[in-house]
């Protein structure tokens, strides 16, 4: 996989900003000056104007323009407004002051830290032909800077005198900018990011078109095209397959190249340095700099405040074949299953609050083993797509009482390791038996190119009390680890006193917080449901249409963006028609405190009912999907509106124009929660009388298994008739007697004109509307009456003139 000469991938970019900084004399102005002219000045003023590479001048065909700066405190202001512009940051020392160099670290870099410069800094040393050679080389130098400051990106020395490396500088810096570091390697983990190793993930599953989990010669081929428009001769692909093979015998089977091989193709480009072939990848497949995908993928839906946006028929058949590709057993989506259908969406950030599972190691191991599902193939166990345990003399996987070694039991060989955990007895189910290789167990790092990590030496290197045994890890100093939810159930080993990886579970999927957490059924083991995830999608494309998009097209849905999704007619129309044509109807929850509302909405998605009772502070959802009768679905959506929230949401004129029904809810045992029902009923009403976005309204008499209190019938009569309502629908969530309640919703939403309170004032309104129409009318009449007397007038005047 290469660029063709000159093509190295589509970028957007019109310019990159690059502004030179660095202490007096370092040669700052020379430099750029040789590097345009490409010959050395002999005399240069105390600052350049900006100076323009054209777009030719690199192969990636992005013009540079180079800002030179002053470090004098006059010119302090304008060197801070440059850097804030800046694309990349030139910092400049003399190869022949040390002062210059040293200045580095205790002023330049900790300065750009303060001003918040958030770009790839070259560190540049300058006048190469002038350093004496005894001086240390350039690793030597930078190694200490580079490490405590991760945000330079390379570092280079240079002549503008001799002519050495001077174009090389500004290719590295347009390079950092437009085929950036940071958003593909951890510096510090030196591993490719979880976000390029999801995206990267995408690709793969886009191109194998077969669907079996390796890129087939003509899937390669076919990709190396579509990235590069240029084939890959027969030798090149043998070449590509044996580089795999040769570092990693999972990247490759006897079927082509798998995702452990791809994914380790693409580290070794960025570890060569050759992070243009990924970015063109990338770039090629819709990712934007940051590695999620471009805004312009993602068509915004423009629609009224009273239309909503539905999923198509064709996107919910795509979930459908999604859903029964992940559920692999009792019809539902376990959490590592929905973990693994996201795992090609950017992981999300974790929320204040959060917290990661660490292992401090200090007097003993800690083990959570529980019951897992791995892929087993091939003598591999496969927690994801980072990490691979190879089975080898062993026929089982444990991780406390193991044969790897021979017949011998772990804890017999290594007695001091065992001792320490008082769970020697935990381990992965027996079920595990994969078959033997002949080889070394090992544990395979495919995120970085030479990580290969042996079992047994870790082990050993446990057993150790001085841990003066070497790892074979690919980083010494690793100190996280991504992985999933299946790795992290699993087992965690370090040395004594010491992190040996830390668990992050970044989660990619996106209803692992309010308000789609816990709004749609589970099943007993925490599962989803067909319905409970066709309803989170439901939710999500109601509530964030684009972020339902995006996520779509992360986990592999190939039609039009544009066509995925439907806006609906608007509201109002409905109610001119008398018919509304939805497939999802969105439900506004009212009602005072300990009403019931929380529990009806948990009773809506299976949850069981409750005694205990905690105010409702927040907006709360619950959806699921309601047969009809006729065999079509629809899905109702609950929005739980707090007591407190309803003087808020009615002093935005637009509040009701997405709710296609709402429903009051009170406590039938207590008079006082009756009336306060009624107030928000009038309240609400009266707000959609003034707003126009007028909506079908229900009471709901919750609690029917306490008796009503005394005048509830009258009064309950009373006001359903004066205000134009069905008689209350009595539910009990404690006897489970709901009483058809959430088809009568959707029933009432289905005919929008009906089911509409009066208020006394609207009624008033409605009242003097229609006196102003029929005055309007009788005036009409009158003035018609007028016009054809006057015609008959000016007839007969007409004749008896011409008589």
């Amino acid at each position: 996989m290469a660029h063709p000469p000159g093509k190295l991938g589509s970028y957007d970019r019109t310019d990159v900003r690059v502004v030179v900084v660095g202490d007096h004399g370092t040669g700052k102005s020379s430099l750029i000056v040789t590097a345009a002219a490409e010959m050395f000045p002999e005399n240069v003023p105390p600052v350049l104007s900006p100076t323009r590479l054209p777009m030719d001048f690199y192969p990636d065909r992005v013009p540079v323009t180079i800002i030179d700066t002053s470090p004098s405190l006059e010119n302090r202001n304008k060197l801070v407004q440059e850097l804030k512009q800046a694309d990349a940051v030139v910092l400049t020392y003399a190869c022949d002051k040390s002062t210059t160099l040293d200045h580095l670290g205790s002023f330049w870099l900790p300065e750009l830290r303060r001003l918040e410069v958030k770009v790839p800094v070259i560190v540049v040393g300058c006048k190469l032909d002038a350093r004496e050679e005894t001086e240390m080389n350039l690793e030597q130098v930078m190694s200490p800077i580079m490490q405590q400051f991760h945000e330079i990106e390379t570092c280079i020395e240079c002549s503008a005198r001799s002519l050495i490396q001077v174009h090389e500088v500004f290719y590295y810096a347009q390079k950092a900018v437009v085929h950036p570091t940071a958003p593909l390697f951890d510096q510090e983990t030196q591993t490719l990011t979880p976000r390029c190793v999801r995206a990267l993930k995408r690709v793969f599953i886009l191109c194998d078109h077969d669907r079996d989990g390796t890129l087939s010669d003509a899937e390669l081929n076919d990709f190396q095209v579509k990235c590069f428009n240029a084939p890959l001769q027969p030798s090149e692909i043998v070449g590509v397959r044996r580089v795999v093979q040769e570092k990693l015998d999972e990247g490759v089977n006897d079927r082509g190249l798998t995702l452990a091989g791809f994914l380790f193709l693409h580290a070794l480009f960025v570890e060569k340095g050759r992070l243009e072939t990924t970015w063109t990848v990338l770039r090629k497949f819709g990712y934007d700099d940051e590695v999620k995908l471009r805004d312009d993928l993602i068509p915004v839906s423009k629609q009224t405040p009273d239309q909503s946006v539905e999923l198509t028929e064709e996107v919910i058949e795509f979930l459908q074949g999604i859903f029964n590709l992940f559920s692999r057993e009792d019809g539902a989506l376990l959490p590592a299953e929905l973990d693994d259908l996201f795992s090609t969406a950017p992981e999300r950030n974790r929320q204040k609050g959060s917290t990661s599972m660490s292992l401090h190691l200090s007097s003993s191991l800690v083990v959570v083993c529980h019951q897992t599902t791995c892929d087993t193939e091939h003598g591999v166990l496969e927690f994801n797509s980072l990490i691979r345990i190879k089975v080898g003399v062993g026929n089982r996987v444990r991780f406390w009482e193991d044969c790897w070694l021979l017949n011998s039991l772990l804890r017999d060989l290594y007695p001091l390791l065992f001792s320490l955990s008082d769970k020697h007895e935990c381990s992965v189910q027996d079920a595990l038996n994969l078959d033997r290789t002949g080889e070394d167990d090992r544990m395979v790092w495919i995120i970085f190119a030479k990580g290969v990590f042996y079992v047994k030496t870790l082990y050993k290197a446990l057993d150790n009390p001085s841990h003066n045994t070497p790892l074979t890890f690919p980083n010494k100093s690793i100190k996280e680890l991504l992985t999933n939810w299946k790795m992290k159930n699993l087992v965690g080993l370090g040395p004594l006193g010491k992190v040996l990886w830390r668990f992050l579970p970044f989660a990619a999927i996106p209803w692992n917080e309010a308000p789609y957490k816990d709004a749609t059924e589970r099943t007993a083991l925490g599962g989803l449901s067909l319905d409970g995830f066709l309803s989170k999608w439901v939710l999500m494309t109601l509530l964030e249409p684009s972020k339902s998009l995006a996520n779509l097209i992360y986990i592999g849905y190939r039609g039009d963006p544009a066509s995925a999704l439907r806006i609906t007619r608007r509201r109002k129309l409905d109610r001119k028609k008398q018919l509304c044509e939805r497939n999802v109807f969105q439900c506004f929850v009212f009602g005072p405190k300990n009403a019931g509302k929380s529990a009806l909405l948990n009773a809506f998605i299976g949850k069981p009912f409750s005694e205990s009772y905690t105010s409702t502070t927040t907006e709360h959802f619950a959806v699921n999907i309601v047969d009809q009768v006729g065999g079509s679905k629809k899905t109702l959506i609950l929005r739980e509106i707090p007591e407190d929230e309803v003087k808020h949401l009615i002093t935005d004129k637009e509040s009701l124009a997405a709710c296609d029904i709402a429903i009051f809810v009170h406590d039938s045992s207590d008079d006082k929660s009756w009336s306060r029902a009624t107030e928000l009923l009038v309240e609400v009403a009266s707000h959609g009388e003034d707003s126009g976005f007028e909506v079908p309204c229900l009471i709901i008499a919750a609690k029917d298994d306490l008796d009503p209190y005394p005048s509830a019938i009258q009064d309950s009569t009373r006001v359903s008739q004066d205000m134009g309502l069905e008689a209350p629908v009595p539910v009990s969530m404690k006897l489970e007697d709901l009483n058809i309640v959430f088809h009568r919703i959707i029933q009432s939403s289905e005919h929008p004109h009906l089911s509409i309170p009066e208020t006394d004032a609207g009624k008033n309104r409605k009242h003097y509307r229609q006196l102003i129409n029929r005055s309007l009318m009788v005036l009409s009449v009158g003035a018609a009456g007028c016009v054809v007397g006057l015609a008959a007038y000016r007839v007969y005047s007409a004749r008896k003139n011409s008589s």
